[in-house]
């Protein structure tokens, strides 16, 4: 078990319960929150690991990275009806393209809900994510809508195609720069080193796409650099499997020290 090293935090009644919210600021002798029971010392010390946190949060995260995975499976099916459009016609793909996109952004949204932990670290990691997954969820809803009138965005419109991988790029960076911080505070640091590495994929795309100094890296890979997009899709299925299973455990581990420490 980690040695976790706790120091005195200046500011630490100006933190809310992590429970309830409720403000600790004028609750100075009280070892529990009033409103919720909840140890006062939970709420205050600087230990963020997930086993100390909400469980209700850490439900909700992981259910939004079980979302992501499911997705992305469906994200297999896209990319190959893309390839072979004939098998299913132009729009069932555009169908298909639709909800990958629902599902895999309604994720990262639920992946990247308030922690309500005071100071909030990582806030600007989590809007990251959650901006990235609006505009996906946009873009999902406006092919949907468009195969909705019986017609395929994909097919009349084929600039949407790069349009669709700059959005995916984007919410692959998002959600890697997350969920390393997460796989830390998970205790996972060999799995927070290996998401580190797959950012590459989206980093290589982006350097095809505007090289730096008149160099593209990921030419130099013999075309590779036009499925670095969609290796990102099975890659990330069973890291995030993983995961979201490491959160639903990390829940309950909380409820149970939550329940010892007052």
């Amino acid at each position: 078990m980690p040695l976790v090293l706790v120091k005195s935090d200046p500011k630490a009644r100006e933190k809310p319960c992590l429970r309830c919210g409720y403000s600790l600021r004028k609750i100075v002798d009280a070892r529990n929150c009033p409103e919720c029971g909840l140890s006062v010392w939970v709420s205050l010390n600087q230990n963020d690991s997930l086993d100390w946190s909400r469980p209700d949060w850490l439900r909700g995260i992981a259910l939004g990275a079980l979302l992501m995975a499911a997705a992305q499976g469906l994200g297999i099916l896209m990319g190959v009806l893309i390839v072979a459009p004939t098998l299913w016609g132009w729009l069932a793909t555009a169908w298909v393209a639709a909800v990958y996109l629902l599902a895999l952004n309604l994720g990262m949204i639920l992946l990247g809900a308030p922690e309500r932990r005071y100071p909030d670290k990582w806030k600007g990691y989590r809007w990251f994510v959650v901006v990235a997954g609006i505009v996906g969820g946009l873009l999902g809803l406006l092919i949907a809508a468009y195969a909705a009138m019986g017609r395929s965005a994909l097919e009349h419109w084929w600039w949407l195609f790069g349009v669709v991988q700059v959005v995916m790029l984007i919410g692959a960076a998002a959600t890697l720069l997350y969920l390393r911080k997460l796989a830390h505070r998970l205790g996972s640091h060999r799995l927070a080193k290996v998401l580190g590495w797959l950012l590459l994929i989206p980093l290589l795309k982006f350097v095809q796409a505007f090289p730096f100094w008149g160099i593209s890296l990921a030419y130099g890979f013999c075309g590779f650099g036009q499925l670095l997009p969609w290796l990102y899709v099975p890659i990330s299925l069973g890291f995030l499997i993983y995961l979201g299973i490491g959160f639903r455990k990390a829940a309950t581990a909380a409820e149970v020290n939550w329940a010892t420490a007052g």
